[in-house]
């Protein structure tokens, strides 16, 4: 249950601070948005006293039923197994305290999204 609760205040936190992240160059949101993700997930584990990964699954699950909403489905399944490794990552690194959780997700998250910015730019996009 505090797996649950800390996912869906990690969600709420999250799509609250969207909206202005928005206005920002896709750029940009790339380098912000793990900061918002990563410590939402992590602060929200943490305050629920709930497991990392289990949190960052249901994250990804939430963040994948938007992306089908969008008719993405190929970012909807980014979505659930990037934020299945970043939760991997962080409770792997969580024996090293909660500094070395967060950081491992954020490493992980911002190397995908180099890619996938990469990958924009390539496109043209």
């Amino acid at each position: 249950m505090g797996s649950i609760l800390a996912a869906s205040a990690a969600v709420i936190v999250t799509y609250l601070f969207w909206a202005p992240l928005r206005k920002l160059s896709p750029g940009s949101v790339l380098l912000v948005s793990p900061f918002l993700e990563e410590g939402a997930k992590c602060l929200a584990a943490w305050s629920f006293a709930a497991p990392i990964f289990p949190v960052q699954v249901l994250f990804g699950l939430a963040e994948t039923s938007w992306e089908l909403r969008r008719r993405k489905p190929g970012a909807a399944i980014a979505a659930v197994l990037t934020h299945s490794c970043f939760g991997l990552a962080a409770e792997w690194a969580s024996s090293w305290g909660r500094i070395a959780a967060l950081g491992a997700a954020l490493a992980l998250h911002f190397l995908w999204n180099s890619f996938i910015y990469l990958l924009q730019l390539k496109r043209g996009i």
